[in-house]
């Protein structure tokens, strides 16, 4: 039919010359003489407008289906290329037109590709509005005796977006015979469509089952079709996506065959088509739709991937520290702290080479290579095939003595991926296997070999240790024999790891910390109260014979296992001890200098002065008195540290502003964590920030704009502790505020020209102003007099002025926001704020203090409100305390008493205006709702502007119900009608419309 209106309608009109012509010179210009393109593309567009878009369209359409004598392949691509052009600019001109959709549905069934390609995806972009094009393409096919990819792969496409329609959906299983008679013509684009129904998902209309009926017989034909392919690499490569769909195979002979398939590409494939088939294995291993079809291939399969999991030679040529143990043994450079450095500061402090901190199965971090597929697939495997596997993994370790380097690594590697899934079958053998694992790591000459078998040690113990004593049952004897075992090996097990923390390779270094970090936990077993393995990693990283990495990697798994652990109070202290005296020797050694240099290694270093800090005991007076006299000698180092850190930006070397910045972060959490100490060490912290404020200054001075992320990071650092010692020690610290109130605001938030910009828009610079904000907003609520703080009276004026401003901005961090707003809350009363100002901000400032999850500052504001004595302030003041309920408070806050309303004045006045009478009515009945109220005291407020009233609870339901369901409110009437009960806690639309109608008074 669209053939027939196509030809009798006057559209199939041959191409004109100058078309042809044109498009031949386009051609031209693509292959040989690209510079042409800008004057063909002019005369395009001119014959364009004489032609219209529809006609042009048209000619353009029958040379890209070589039906104007045009037979180069070069033009008729070219054509292609100019109808996208036309449909992307001006589709809707051309997509309703017969003579376009026709020429279409002809390219479809073109010899080249490349035009059935372009014919597709014009085609998709026209279906929303083509009724008829389904039903077109299923007569196509139906009625089809030769190949015809493209209508096939067209099909496929328009199934996709689509594949929940259900008469589209039903009217492709109804094409599946067809589809079958035609695919072996055309066998790539007949899989994509038979994929395409038996993918199609569950319809409850399936009535009768007819698309299931039809997803199976797809799913066969899909099947069949494959494996009559003969390019099996490509059959392989098809299997992987298919195994979910077997169970829809009726003939389970072909799932058979395509194991076989799978099973030979890994064996006998290229490195390509191991990976291919290491990946359908993975898959294949945890679906078994018939009952052991897959199990009696998993032992031939395990062996093929333990050989994929070797290191291949490429990998060994591209980095020979693998194989060479003096390469692993030369120390690393000294890294820079990645949160903190920056990209072009210091070009000469380098990071590692890439093979210098590895997992000791490296290679599999390069994720989809052969080796992670093939580790991934033993994984499956071990959990689905636990026996077979096992077996397999058991007989190659017998041998593993006469194996080369990389078939023993391998083997090893393999133990490691199957250890989980494996262990309750290797439950029998586990004492010779962990004993060949031992010997292993201690007499192989070969490092990645002793770092293989002590990865595989870690995760053999730990899966030992989830199957022996994940449950407690104390009747278990195999568990109480795993424990007994355990007490006796595992204390073998950490020996050696704890040995070879002083390996010469550096990848067994790394291995024996993870494994001794890993195991920390189940050594509670071994009855080991001095956590003997949290002193084995210390003492490594302290004895500067580990290089960098390794050397950070200690302190760091110390930090984990001290918060993961129960350590004593001696525990904790004698870490304490060894940590300190660590970093007083490095102090001791080069002024601080070779320690801020490794500034990876001293942010780690904090981080476990931290967790170990934590877990100090301050109860008795002489754990107080132990723990004071380190913290003191903490404050002290990092006092040298910063000093020593300005020294050396001075001389022009910013290569410890990482371990500075840390430093200052570590001495805020000990702040946060010992309120007490601090009392008596405010000197000493105020010259600690006196200190990083000159230090800030000079990096400044030094980097400009270049330096500005570790600027941020630094005021960042300085704002959090100046907040975290005036909330725990204000008045330990009173007579220093004016040094600090006067750097912030002049330095920080000022504009001046001298001070350090901080971009509000990036991340950064909005965590450091938000910083700011907080640490000011402490000083001041904690200040009653702020001009013996800031420097002058239009210090405070400029500062109401910029939070103002910040509060107002669109798009401002969350939160900086609702620091800002907290700032602005402390600020009144004590700063001049205006009650103009305060209700221009009113509708961003009461949400976002109301969201505040913290009681006191939450209060504050609220009080803050009161001290206005503004019938508008107190009303806003009434809707922020219904946002919390009374058992959140431990005071009634000011706001709720019915005696500040009176005070306030101007309550009978307001009931004159309906919009204050609403929301003043509002406001009672929330306070009543949230608790902040008694029946009484809600009715004495009613009673100042209605003297006689008296309402009980049923009466005082009818006033909200009837008040708010005015059609002049505008509010949501099913919700307010129960307000009364219930109360505004939510920050919803009706909360806001509240906020802008007392905003707007």
């Amino acid at each position: 039919k669209l053939q027939f209106l196509y030809f009798i309608g006057g559209y199939h009109n041959m191409a004109s010359p100058e078309i042809v012509a044109i498009l031949q010179r386009l051609g031209d210009a693509i292959v040989r003489v690209p510079a042409n393109l800008p004057a063909v593309e002019r005369d395009l567009g001119v014959l364009q407008e004489q032609k219209g878009v529809v006609g042009f369209c048209r000619e353009v359409l029958e040379v890209m289906q070589g039906s104007s004598g045009v037979t180069g392949v070069v033009e008729r691509q070219a054509a292609g290329m100019v109808v996208k052009q036309v449909f992307e600019r001006n589709k809707t001109a051309v997509e309703g037109d017969a003579g376009v959709r026709g020429c279409l549905i002809e390219c479809l069934k073109d010899s080249l590709s490349e035009v059935r390609n372009t014919a597709c995806t014009l085609v998709a972009q026209l279906q929303s509005n083509w009724d008829s094009l389904f039903p077109t393409l299923v007569e196509i096919i139906r009625a089809a005796q030769a190949p015809i990819p493209g209508v096939l792969l067209c099909l496929h496409r328009l199934l996709e977006p689509c594949n929940t329609h259900l008469p589209t959906c039903m009217a492709m299983a109804q094409l599946v015979p067809d589809i079958m008679r035609l695919t072996p013509m055309s066998p790539q684009e007949g899989l994509l469509v038979l994929r395409a129904i038996f993918e199609i998902p569950e319809l409850h209309e399936d009535e009768g089952g007819v698309i299931v009926a039809a997803q199976d017989s797809a799913a066969t034909a899909y099947a069949n079709l494959l494996l009559s392919m003969p390019d099996k690499s490509m059959v392989l490569g098809n299997l992987t996506g298919f195994v979910n769909h077997w169970s829809a195979v009726t003939d389970q002979k072909l799932i058979d065959e395509m194991l076989k398939i799978g099973l030979m590409g890994l064996m006998n494939g290229d490195e390509k088509q191991k990976k291919t088939a290491a990946t359908f294995w993975g898959e294949a291993g945890c679906y078994d739709p018939v009952e052991g079809i897959v199990k009696p291939y998993v032992s031939e399969v395990v062996k093929g991937l333990v050989q994929c999991v070797q290191f291949t030679d490429e990998v060994l040529c591209d980095r020979p520290g693998l194989t060479n143990d003096a390469d692993c043994a030369v120390p690393d450079e000294e890294r820079g702290l990645v949160f903190h450095k920056e990209d072009e500061a210091n070009a000469d402090d380098v990071l590692d080479e890439p093979d210098s901190h590895p997992h000791p199965h490296s290679n599999l971090a390069d994720e989809g290579n052969l080796r992670a597929e093939a580790h991934l697939a033993l994984m499956t495997l071990s959990e689905e095939h636990p026996a077979p596997t096992a077996k397999i993994l058991l007989d190659l370790l017998k041998d593993i003595a006469t194996y080369p380097w990389k078939l023993t690594e391998a083997v090893l590697t393999s133990f490691s991926a199957a250890a989980i899934g494996c262990s309750s079958a290797m439950m029998h053998c586990f004492e010779p296997l962990l004993a060949t694992l031992l010997q292993l790591a201690d007499t192989n000459p070969h490092g990645l070999i002793r770092a293989a078998s002590i990865t595989t040690l870690t995760e053999i113990v730990s899966a030992l240790c989830e199957e022996m004593c994940g449950e407690e049952e104390e009747d278990d004897e195999e568990e109480v024999c795993g424990q007994k075992f355990l007490q006796n090996f595992l204390p073998k097990v950490l020996t050696c790891f704890s040995q070879h923390l002083h390996d010469p390779n550096k990848r067994t270094q790394t291995a024996a910390i993870s494994g001794i970090h890993s195991l920390h936990s189940a050594s509670e077993l071994c009855n080991d109260p001095s956590n003997s393995c949290i002193h084995w990693v210390l003492d490594a990283g302290c004895s500067g014979r580990l290089q960098a990495a390794n050397r950070m990697a200690c302190f760091e798994k110390v930090a984990m296992m001290v918060r993961g652990s129960g350590l004593s109070d001696t525990g904790a202290d004698a870490i304490l001890v060894k940590l300190i005296g660590y970093v007083k020797g490095k102090l001791a050694q080069s002024g601080a200098e070779d320690l801020v240099k490794q500034t990876e290694t001293a942010s780690v270093l904090w981080g476990v002065l931290q967790a170990v800090m934590e877990k100090s005991d301050e109860g008795d007076a002489e754990s107080t008195k132990k723990n004071n006299a380190m913290l003191t000698e903490v404050v002290q180092i990092t006092v040298g540290v910063v000093e020593t850190v300005t020294k050396m930006v001075q001389a022009g070397n910013d290569a410890g502003m990482g371990a500075a910045i840390t430093s200052i972060d570590v001495i805020s959490a000990v702040a946060d964590t010992f309120p007490e100490f601090f009392q008596s060490q405010a000197a000493a912290t105020v010259s600690l920030l006196s200190t990083s404020m000159s230090l800030l200054k000079l990096y400044h001075a030094h980097n400009g704009a270049s330096g500005l992320s570790t600027c941020q990071h630094l005021i960042h650092s300085l704002a959090s502790l100046t907040g975290d010692i005036v909330s725990n020690c204000y008045e330990a610290i009173v007579q220093h505020l004016p040094l600090l109130t006067t750097f912030f605001w002049s330095d920080i938030l000022s504009g001046t020209p001298e001070c350090i910009p901080c971009d509000k828009t990036d991340s950064e610079g909005s965590r450091a102003v938000s910083n700011v904000y907080w640490a000011l907003s402490e000083i001041v609520g904690k200040t009653t007099d702020l001009q013996k703080v800031f420097p002058s009276q239009e210090a405070i004026s400029l500062v109401v002025a910029h939070v103002l401003e910040c509060i107002r901005t669109p798009g401002v961090q969350d939160g900086m926001h609702q620091n800002a707003c907290c700032l602005l809350g402390n600020l009144v009363g004590k700063a001049p704020v205006r009650v103009e100002d305060m209700l221009t901000v009113m509708p961003l400032w009461l949400p976002s203090v109301a969201s505040l999850e913290g009681g006191t500052e939450k209060e504050g504001c609220l009080v803050s409100l009161t001290k206005f004595n503004d019938l508008r302030m107190l009303l806003c003041a009434g809707v922020l305390a219904s946002t919390w309920k009374v058992a959140d408070v431990e005071t009634l806050p000011a706001a709720c008493t019915p005696g500040v309303f009176r005070s306030c004045g101007g309550v009978a006045t307001a009931f004159s205006d309906p919009n204050l009478k609403l929301t003043l009515v509002f406001c009672f009945a929330n306070l009543r709702s949230s608790g902040h109220l008694s029946l009484p005291e809600l009715n004495e407020l009613f009673a100042m502007a209605e003297p006689k009233s008296h309402l009980d609870e049923n009466s005082w339901k009818q006033l909200c119900k009837s008040q708010f369901c005015s059609p002049s409110t505008g509010i949501n009437k099913e919700r307010l009608g129960a307000i009364y009960t219930h109360g505004m806690r939510n920050l919803d639309t009706d909360f806001a419309e509240v906020v802008n109608r007392v905003a707007g008074f």
